[in-house]
């Protein structure tokens, strides 16, 4: 069609024409293969880069690693502000038992203060009606010594 030029699928095709028929081939990719075995030109196309994908996978590695590092900078610093908030718990919790054991010891105090100025107050009260009785029995011996 095209003189002593033949237009093959792709390369291999090409080079295998070129060599049994004599013949110049060129691919659908623009690549050329002369009856005398040379090769040239072509096409190559830059999205499917091998070069460039190892280039990104390479790219994207480092910057796993470098997440990594910063989810594990972030995890230890969550674990170093949870250890400190339990510590501040603990203390807390703590603080918390000793001033209700003080509240605790100062309630029974203040019962036992109650019961104490109650019992004082039945002590008292029956000290002045022994008063009262050794007042009016100090009344009537006055009189009989009177008498007397």
């Amino acid at each position: 069609v095209f003189g002593r030029t033949v237009i093959c699928p792709d390369l291999v095709t090409a080079a295998n024409v070129a060599r049994s028929n004599g013949l110049d081939c060129i691919t659908l990719d623009g690549d050329q293969v002369t009856k005398n075995g040379g090769m040239t030109g072509g096409f190559y196309d830059h999205r499917c880069s091998k070069l460039k994908f190892v280039k990104i996978i390479k790219d994207n590695q480092v910057e796993i690693k470098k997440k990594k590092a910063h989810l594990d900078s972030i995890g230890n610093n969550l674990k170093d502000i949870l250890l400190t908030k339990d510590k501040k718990i603990m203390e807390l919790l703590t603080n918390l038992q000793h001033i209700n054991a003080e509240h605790d010891h100062a309630k029974s105090e203040l019962e036992q203060c109650t019961v104490d100025i109650t019992n004082a107050m039945k002590q008292k009260g029956s000290y002045e009606k022994a008063l009262e009785k050794r007042k009016k029995s100090l009344g009537s011996i006055h009189d009989e010594i009177k008498k007397i």
